[in-house]
């Protein structure tokens, strides 16, 4: 019944943009630490590139989810004044 209360879509709509963070959150922390192995083993130089392209894409993913997830936030407390954020949003309004 999200379509008719949009207070109930807006707070599903962060859940799924916390989850999504929190996510993309491990893989970024999994990533840099498979990039600094590599670079403590002297891997080819081209294998470090890799990977390091890969983490700059997984970063700026989390910049824009970020983004996104302040904007849902700020949104939700303007348009469902007195009701309490969804667990983990509070953290996009301090980015």
């Amino acid at each position: 019944m999200t379509a008719d209360n949009p207070c109930a879509a807006r707070r599903d709509g962060i859940v799924k943009l916390v989850a999504d963070f929190k996510s993309l959150t491990m893989t970024t922390d999994r990533t840099e630490e498979q990039l600094a192995a590599l670079k403590a083993a002297h891997a080819a130089p081209a294998t470090i590139a890799s990977v390091q392209e890969t983490l700059d894409a997984e970063q700026e993913q989390l910049a824009l989810l970020a983004q996104e997830g302040k904007a849902a936030a700020e949104d939700f407390q303007q348009q469902c004044a007195g009701q309490p954020l969804p667990p983990g949003a509070a953290a996009f309004l301090v980015t």
